[in-house]
């Protein structure tokens, strides 16, 4: 996503519609608990797969300790030592922090979408007072100046789409991506639950938990490796689906912003075109009840 230079000519791809309230995109709450779903899956299979190095020879070897992956415990120890770990410039190395970091930006954004929408009509009153153009210069600079809510959309949307990025850069690793592993976990235990997308993955989580739980057991070596990565890769891919879901959701954010600004100026100055138009105080109640359901996300994985 290019940046912005204060033009009101849309970046965008595409044509959204005139709001400012949430995308049908952003549909993020259960987007966000799937991403983190079975870390402790992720682990296990992750330390099988680590006495193999030959069925993943790229990933890089501090991938297969539980630094590198992260997960609730490290977080709530690293915020415990510092706690503006998440708020750093740089992300955090592990997955399981980087993600928590990007759905508070997410929270704290939204935040900042619903209080800002909320003063709007109060401030451009106020301003067309003693010149009417001032109020629609006002609003025009929240939407796409340089610390507008459009900066905010874009920046969420870039930094998703460099984890995701990142992400699929990791299952290359792999050598395979998901349906590759479970087409291989299928010739290994001849499993018919391969053929379901979510019966496949869940197979092959309680086949590799089983053979883990057993050790005394001479399970199949090639099927309890098979088993391993194709969890490892349900875990990730679940997450490079929840991040790509959030850089499109901003971008579709970003698009409705320009559009919105591209307005005429008269418009945008409107007491009435803004309040019965673009229905701020809507708009503002559904950035802040969003902020609110995020936040329940965010805590638990933070503290």
């Amino acid at each position: 996503m290019s940046e912005l230079t204060g033009s009101t000519t849309s970046h965008h791809s595409f044509t959204p519609k005139l709001s400012l309230g949430i995308p049908r995109q952003m549909s993020l709450p259960g987007v966000c608990r799937g991403a983190l779903a079975h870390w402790r899956q992720l682990h296990a299979a992750m330390e099988e797969l680590r006495h193999a190095p030959a069925d993943v020879q790229n990933l890089p070897p501090e991938f297969f300790y539980r630094c590198q992956i992260g997960g609730a415990d490290a977080l709530r120890a690293a915020l415990a030592i510092d706690p503006g770990y998440l708020q750093q410039a740089t992300p955090p190395a592990d997955l399981y922090a980087r993600f928590t970091g990007l759905a508070l930006r997410v929270y704290q954004s939204a935040r900042v979408f619903s209080a800002t929408l909320d003063n709007v009509p109060d401030l451009v009153a106020k301003l067309a007072r003693g010149d009417a153009a001032m109020g629609a210069d006002f609003v025009q600079q929240m939407l796409i100046g340089p610390t507008g809510l459009s900066r905010h959309a874009c920046s969420l949307s870039d930094t998703a789409a460099a984890f995701a990025t990142d992400l699929h850069a990791i299952v290359a690793y792999f050598g395979c991506d998901l349906a590759g592993a479970k087409a291989a976990l299928q010739a290994s235990v001849n499993s018919a639950a391969a053929d379901d997308d979510k019966a496949g993955i869940e197979h092959a989580m309680g086949t590799h938990a089983r053979m883990c739980s057993h050790p005394g057991q001479q399970a199949d070596a090639n099927a309890r490796i098979a088993a391993a990565r194709v969890t490892a890769l349900a875990v990730i891919s679940n997450m490079t689906a929840a991040v790509e879901s959030l850089a499109g959701a901003w971008d579709a954010t970003g698009a409705q912003i320009d559009a919105v600004a591209a307005l005429p100026m008269a418009q945008l100055g409107s007491l009435e075109f803004l309040n019965h138009e673009l229905h701020l105080a809507a708009a503002s109640k559904e950035w802040g009840d969003f902020a609110g359901v995020i936040r329940q996300f965010v805590q638990p994985g933070c503290g």
